[in-house]
């Protein structure tokens, strides 16, 4: 019975420290003083370990080790932090920051942003994309200057009122302007230059 109850007792592991050789996964060769051995990266863990890094490892006499924390890795390594399926970041009170001193990259198939209020302060933004669709019900912009280069723009609105304080022009190859009930054009003086023919046709005519 007493051999019995010693196969039975759970096996107790104990702390070791060793150097991550080669990685694999979640897997990695870890160099400790028994020797070589194949630890697996905790679930707590959540740095990929790299090979330099000392780590500290959980083993057991049943031949099972865990990866439980890089404890110190060469200088100059990437740090990634990795999830084997879903996961959430989750504030309970107070805010959540990421603040880098370089780049902040972000690479999904989709990305859904659901937010009350957004604040966003930019010293320069480049957007390149194949489509752009929006659904705005009001927008409010106020700029010094827009510059703007496109292929063909199409507007189709219910009713358009510009202001011009200063001086308004358009230059083309060739213009229309087509209005199904009244055009009215008013102005201080007006003048009308041609270099070939001005032609003027109406049921009649009113001058003066």
């Amino acid at each position: 019975m007493e051999n019995v109850a010693r196969k039975l007792e759970p096996a107790r592991p104990w702390m070791e420290y060793g150097r991550v050789e080669a990685c694999a996964g979640r897997l990695a060769k870890v160099r400790m003083g028994l020797g070589l051995i194949t630890a697996e990266r905790a679930v707590g863990c959540l740095l990929d370990p790299h090979v330099g890094d000392e780590v500290l490892l959980s083993v057991d006499g049943a031949g099972s080790a865990f990866i439980l924390s890089i404890l110190r890795r060469p200088e100059g390594t990437e740090a990634i932090v990795s999830f084997d399926g879903p996961a959430s970041f989750r504030v309970a009170q107070g805010n959540l920051t990421l603040a880098a001193q370089g780049e902040i990259g972000l690479a999904a198939g989709r990305v859904a942003v659901d937010a009350e209020k957004a604040v966003v302060r930019l010293g320069l933004v480049s957007l390149v994309a194949e489509r752009l669709e929006s659904q705005v019900k009001r927008i409010k912009s106020v700029s010094k200057s827009v510059d703007a280069v496109c292929r063909r723009l199409t507007q189709r609105l219910g009713n358009s009122f510009r202001y011009v304080e200063e001086h308004d022009e358009t230059q083309a190859q060739t213009q229309r302007v087509l209005v199904e009930d009244l055009l009215t054009m008013h102005s201080k003086n007006a003048m009308i230059v041609s270099e070939e023919h001005v032609t003027v046709n109406a049921e009649q005519i009113h001058l003066g």
